[in-house]
């Protein structure tokens, strides 16, 4: 008896997000479908930032493919072309899932665009092979917000937008209005345009860009969210966007 009420008291107290169950009880938020581990994957890849293209018949690509999915039929459904995506927190892997999304995403035939707003912390430009130091957002946001040079076209059929030179990122342009110039620009050369932004848990950046997008959707790591703090962000992430489209 005691040992079954320790059971029922540490899964009274827990709130963790384990599963999508858990995530589907947070009100507000919509479940888009989740990404595989890789060290539960029987194909056992390497790395899951590009795990689409690398390893293409594995559980974890099979499982980017349903949620890419998901996103593009409720995006379609709304008229929507501009997502944000953001982790709840640090380590997240907000990264893995924008470059997955868009291969899955050029691979059904659409044009898409994916730019890394996370000036604290870049890491697009490697991911996709672009050289280090690129012009890229930071260089169009000191500029006029215009397109310019900032595109840059992959092998993988994605046109990325790294963060740009490192003295260009100054986080505090992404408020400025030449992003809605920048975004405006892309919105009429692409069908769909992914936007990735450091975790809002430990800056405000995720929340100026949702201002900026059509809708915005969270990642949360199993295991390591608190079902409050997703809450609160989501909450925070639908007053600012156009619309919150749920969690991955």
């Amino acid at each position: 008896g005691i040992f079954v009420g320790w059971i029922f008291l540490r899964e009274l107290l827990e709130k963790r997000i384990r599963s999508l169950s858990d995530l589907a009880i947070i009100p507000g938020v919509t479940v888009l479908g989740a990404v595989a581990d890789i060290d539960d994957d029987p194909a056992e890849p390497e790395d899951a930032e590009m795990v689409l293209r690398e390893f293409p018949e594995s559980v974890t690509a099979e499982s980017c493919r349903q949620v890419a999915i998901t996103l593009l039929r409720t995006m379609a459904n709304q008229g929507h072309t501009t997502l944000l995506l953001t982790g709840a927190m640090p380590g997240a892997g907000t990264t893995t899932v924008v470059g997955n999304m868009a291969c899955a995403i050029a691979n059904a035939g659409h044009s898409v665009c994916i730019i890394d707003a996370n000036f604290r912390r870049p890491r697009l430009a490697e991911t996709f092979g672009v050289l280090e130091g690129a012009s890229g957002l930071g260089d169009a946001l000191a500029d006029s917000g215009a397109l310019g040079g900032s595109i840059h076209e992959t092998e993988f059929g994605v046109a990325v937008v790294p963060a740009g030179t490192e003295s260009s990122r100054l986080v505090e342009r992404l408020a400025d209005e030449r992003f809605g110039v920048f975004m405006a620009g892309l919105r009429a050369k692409f069908d769909y345009v992914l936007v990735d932004a450091a975790p809002a848990v430990a800056a405000t950046d995720a929340i100026q860009i949702a201002a900026r997008c059509d809708a915005s959707a969270i990642i949360v790591r199993a295991g390591n969210e608190q079902r409050g703090l997703v809450a609160r962000l989501a909450r925070e992430l639908s007053e600012a966007s156009a619309e919150f489209i749920g969690g991955i």
